[in-house]
C-alpha cells in the first residue's frame, strides 16, 4: 500500500475542488472529468494488481486487467499492419499472422533506347489465356477469347500510351479458343472457333468506340478451327482449318456492309489442310504450306482472287521452302516471306523463302546467318522494313524448349538482327503479338509447362520517348491474432 499512500499524501497537499456535475479537480476549479489534474502526475514502476491500474517502467506504460500486466503498445485482435516482405519473422514472433497481398501502383513516363523491352501493366488486364485472338487498332491493342483451365468469350483493351487496360463489353457469343480476328479499320470481327460444345461456325462483331457487339448473319460454313482469315478492305476471307469431319478446302467471304457471305470455289484451291498460312497482298489472298488430309505437310498452296471469287493458279514449289505447318508467312508489299515452322516427321526449321506472286517465282532461301533458332509456333509482324520474329518452340534435351527470342529479318538484305532479351517475357507459345508502328507487343500464351499466361512485354524497335510505364510494388498484410 506504499504508493497509495504516497499518492494520497501528494494529493492532500493539493486544493481539490468539486464540480456540480461532481467531478475532482487538482489545481483546477473547475474540472472536466472525474479527475482533472492541471499539472503532472508521475506513475512509478510498481502499483497494485487491481484491474485498471497503470505503471510506467523500461520506457513502457502498462495496464493491469486483474490478472497480468500488459503493455500498451500491443494491438487489438485484427490489427493490420502493411510489410514489404513475406514471410516477416519479426510480425511472426510479435504475433501477427499473413492475411493478404495488396499491390501499389506508380505511374512514370521513361525514354527508351532501341532494342529494348518494357513491361505490360497486369492491372485491369484480362486473365492469363492461350490461343485467344489480339488486333490492333491503330492507338489500341483488342484481345478477346482463348483458353486459361476453361474456355474464354471475354476480353480487354490495352493502351500502350497510358500502359492500362479497360475492359469491353460481354460478347453474344460463346467461349472459345484457336478462333480468327481481324480488324476492318473501325471494328474487330471475331468467327468460328472451338469449345466443349465442339465446332463453332458464328462470329460477332465488336465496335470499340461505342463498347457494342453486333451478331453475324449465319454463316454457310460448316464449324472449324486452325483455319486462316484475312481483311480485304471490304470482306472477311475465312478458309481451310479443321472441321467436326477432318480437314478442309472450303471457304467463305463475309461483306460487312452487307452482312452476308459469299461462298469459295473449291475448283483449283489447294488441298485440305490446316495450320497453314494466308496473306493478303492488296488484290489476292495466297495460301501457302500446311498440314493436309493424309497429315502430310505441304510445300505448295494457291492464290485466291476475290474479285472474280475465283483460285487463279497454284503456287511454284520450284525453290519453294521444304515443307511444314506452324510456320507464319508475312505480306512485305511486294512478297509474301515464309519463315520457320516445323514437319514433326523431318524437325524444326529456321529457313524461309520469299515468293513473289506477279512471277509465280521464289527468288532466294532466307538467310540462316544470326538467324533464330529451330522453331514453330511462333509468331511474326511487319514494321515496314523488316519482319519481326517472337516466341514459339523449339527441340529441347527434355522435349520442347520454348523461346522468349527472336529476330528481325530484313528482305531487301536478307539479313538477320537478333533481338535484345533484357526483361524480355518469358519463352512462350500460343501467345499474340501486334505491332503499332514502333512497339511489338506481346501477351499471354502459354509457358514451358502448358500453363496460360497473364505476363507480356513490349519491345522498342526505335527509341522512344515519354513511354507510359507503371510499377507495381507489391505489399503484404499481416493481421493481429
Amino acid at each position: 500500500m506504499k504508493t497509495i499512500y504516497a499518492l494520497i499524501c501528494i494529493i492532500s497537499l493539493l486544493p481539490v475542488f468539486h464540480s456540480a456535475a461532481q467531478n475532482t479537480g487538482i489545481g483546477t476549479s473547475t474540472p472536466q472529468e472525474k479527475l482533472d489534474v492541471n499539472g503532472a502526475i508521475r506513475i512509478g514502476t510498481t502499483a497494485s494488481t487491481n484491474a485498471g491500474t497503470i505503471r510506467y517502467g523500461s520506457g513502457v506504460f502498462e495496464g493491469n486487467n486483474g490478472i497480468s500486466w500488459n503493455a500498451f503498445t500491443q494491438l487489438p485482435p485484427g490489427t493490420l499492419v502493411a510489410s514489404t516482405t513475406n514471410p516477416n519473422t519479426a510480425l511472426s514472433n510479435a504475433g501477427f499472422s499473413f492475411f493478404a497481398p495488396v499491390f501499389v501502383n506508380s505511374s512514370s513516363n521513361t525514354t527508351t533506347t532501341p532494342d529494348s523491352w518494357l513491361g505490360i501493366q497486369t492491372l485491369n488486364g484480362p486473365v492469363s489465356r492461350r490461343s485467344h485472338t489480339a488486333v490492333w487498332t491503330g492507338t489500341r491493342m483488342i484481345v478477346w477469347g482463348g483458353y486459361s483451365f476453361a474456355y474464354l468469350n471475354s476480353g480487354s483493351i490495352y493502351n500502350p500510351a497510358t500502359d492500362t487496360w479497360s475492359a469491353i463489353a460481354s460478347s453474344p457469343l460463346s467461349e472459345r479458343y484457336l478462333h480468327t480476328a481481324i480488324w476492318t479499320g473501325t471494328k474487330m470481327i471475331i468467327w468460328g472457333g472451338y469449345n466443349t460444345t465442339g465446332y463453332l461456325n458464328d462470329g460477332a462483331i465488336y465496335d470499340p468506340a461505342t463498347n457494342t457487339w453486333t451478331s453475324m448473319s449465319a454463316s454457310p460454313l460448316s464449324g472449324r478451327h486452325l483455319h486462316t482469315a484475312v481483311w480485304t478492305g471490304t470482306d472477311m476471307i475465312v478458309w481451310g482449318g479443321t472441321t467436326a469431319t477432318g480437314k478442309t478446302n472450303t471457304g467463305a467471304k463475309y461483306n460487312v456492309t452487307g452482312n452476308s457471305w459469299t461462298n469459295m470455289p473449291t475448283a483449283n484451291a489447294p488441298t485440305a489442310r490446316y495450320f497453314h498460312s494466308a496473306v493478303w497482298t492488296g488484290s489476292k489472298m495466297i495460301v501457302w504450306g500446311g498440314e493436309d488430309l493424309s497429315n502430310v505437310r505441304k510445300n505448295d498452296g494457291a492464290i485466291y482472287d476475290n474479285t472474280s471469287n475465283t483460285w487463279t493458279s497454284s503456287t511454284s514449289t520450284i525453290n519453294a521452302p521444304v515443307a511444314r505447318y506452324l510456320h507464319t508467312a508475312t505480306w512485305t508489299g511486294t512478297e509474301m516471306v515464309v519463315w520457320g515452322g516445323e514437319d514433326p516427321g523431318i524437325g524444326f526449321y529456321n529457313t524461309g523463302g520469299k515468293y513473289d506472286p506477279a512471277t509465280n517465282t521464289w527468288t532466294f532461301a532466307t538467310s540462316t546467318s544470326n538467324a533464330p533458332a529451330l522453331r514453330s509456333g511462333h509468331k511474326a509482324q511487319w514494321t515496314g522494313t523488316e519482319i519481326i520474329v517472337y516466341g514459339g518452340m523449339g527441340p529441347g534435351s527434355n522435349g520442347y524448349t520454348y523461346y522468349n527470342s527472336g529476330g528481325r529479318y530484313n528482305p531487301s538484305t536478307n539479313s538477320w538482327t537478333s533481338i535484345g532479351l533484357n526483361n524480355a517475357p518469358t519463352g512462350r507459345v500460343s501467345h499474340s503479338i501486334v505491332f503499332t508502328g514502333n512497339q511489338m507487343i506481346v501477351f499471354g500464351g502459354g509457358d514451358q509447362n502448358g500453363f496460360p499466361s497473364v505476363t507480356g512485354g513490349r519491345y522498342i524497335l526505335n527509341s522512344e520517348s515519354n513511354i507510359s510505364t507503371i510499377t507495381q510494388t507489391a505489399l503484404y498484410l499481416f493481421s493481429k491474432n
